[in-house]
């Protein structure tokens, strides 16, 4: 009866719905709310027995990789904490139910993945040869039609000129993205990959503007040809 008495820890738990105190420039993305849990004032890791947490979830996860992380305060230099899975294992129970078990007290929660599970290769190499065979056949189409052009010399009206300027764009743009792997490499420099992703960019623009102005240029003609009035 005299002895000391047992000391009283208070386990805090605190549910975020929402998690915007907890962005960070992850490629992963929040796919559940932010559970915390706190024992007293002290910091709690280590745990010979880990301790689980269950986040159910109202979609099916079947495809996606989830990892179960925590929030680690002062891991980045831009924000004020980022995401870790550090002393947590991800346990997926069922599609739509994950089982978080870590060896310390924090800021729990589940990341999900943008991208679904990979293309099975059986699926992948056809779309592959596909989008080679149909890039290759735009490439020399536009290619002989610009030579063509260019062996007739002939003055063309703007309907030509517009013409020539979008089998440019399309050209380009096929080139681009034919070559748009290659620099991902590790060899590759990044300094390649940023100039193929402008001249891609560069590219499917200048291919949309050229669409836009030939589509107005036909509506011009169409009301020439039908003595359409045209407001100006």
């Amino acid at each position: 009866p005299g002895g000391p008495r047992p000391r009283e820890l208070r386990l805090i738990c605190i549910y975020f719905s929402t998690a915007y105190f907890f962005q960070n420039a992850n490629s992963l993305v929040l796919n559940n709310y932010v559970l915390g849990a706190q024992l007293g004032q002290g910091h709690v890791s280590n745990l010979n027995e880990p301790i689980s947490i269950s986040f159910q979830h109202n979609q099916s996860l079947e495809g996606y990789m989830v990892t179960c992380v925590f929030w680690k305060e002062g891991a980045s230099k831009h924000y004020w904490g980022a995401w870790s899975p550090e002393g947590c294992r991800t346990e997926q129970l069922s599609p739509s139910r994950v089982l978080c078990r870590c060896n310390h007290l924090s800021y729990f929660a589940v990341l999900m993945q943008l991208s679904q599970a990979p293309v099975p290769r059986e699926l992948l190499v056809p779309l592959i040869y596909i989008s080679l065979v149909g890039c290759s056949i735009s490439i020399v189409s536009s290619l002989l039609t610009i030579l063509l052009h260019f062996q007739a010399r002939k003055q063309g009206d703007s309907m030509t000129r517009i013409h020539m300027n979008l089998h440019a764009s399309v050209l380009l743009l096929n080139v681009a993205f034919l070559l748009s792997p290659l620099p991902a490499t590790p060899p590759v420099p990044g300094s390649a990959c940023t100039a193929v992703a402008a001249i891609l960019h560069f590219a499917l623009l200048s291919c949309l503007t050229w669409t836009a102005i030939e589509g107005f240029n036909l509506y011009l003609l169409l009301g020439r040809v039908y003595n359409i009035y045209i407001r100006r």
